[in-house]
């Protein structure tokens, strides 16, 4: 990846030398500027919502959580592989992916699939659901899409949720039934 990266930048680099030599420097600073800016607002984002998770964990919401969510989860990865650890981890991996905020819930993330694993080296059918269920990602309120709009001057970063409500639920919905039909739950990977 770091090599395709290399070349895209460097054929960047020379057309824009060829097309406009004297926007080269300034350009790439000022793409830096904007990258290190990007990034301090998306670590204050993560910091905030982090820390939030954490209070959260010394509570009972967790265990709410977990309580409230445990219909949609035993019937998407099973009874027999979540134990009530792993359904804590669950909640709280799927309430910040809820929230927009993948990012922060990767260590909650490593925990549930840690759990899942059972000490076992294969992935099995819950992990499968886990990680395509991450990575499709159904969002009520994607956060760190709004706080990148925000960033950037946009006056009404709330209008991206409708849209990325339809299309986190479409791909989540489709992941779901994709694993279900292709992956057998008895079955180590």
């Amino acid at each position: 990846m770091n090599k395709i990266w290399l070349v895209i930048c460097t054929i960047c680099i020379g057309v824009l030398t060829i097309i406009n030599p004297t926007s080269v420097l300034p350009s790439l600073f000022n793409a830096t500027h904007k990258a290190i800016e990007l990034s301090f607002t998306l670590l204050a984002s993560y910091a905030i919502w982090l820390g939030l998770f954490e209070i959260i964990k010394q509570t009972k919401i967790p265990a709410i959580m977990a309580k409230m969510l445990s219909p949609i989860i035993t019937f998407i990865y099973g009874k027999d592989t979540i134990t009530q650890e792993t359904l804590n981890y669950l909640s709280l991996s799927m309430s910040s992916n809820m929230l927009g905020i993948g990012g922060a819930s990767t260590a909650m993330s490593i925990k549930t699939i840690e759990s899942m694993a059972n000490n076992n080296s294969k992935v099995n059918f819950a992990i499968t659901m886990f990680v395509v269920i991450n990575a499709t990602s159904l969002q009520l309120l994607p956060t760190t899409v709004m706080t990148l709009l925000a960033s950037m001057g946009d006056n009404n970063p709330g209008r991206i949720i409708v849209p990325s409500l339809i299309a986190s639920t479409v791909s989540t919905i489709i992941g779901i039934v994709l694993v279900k039909i292709f992956v057998k739950k008895d079955k180590n990977l």
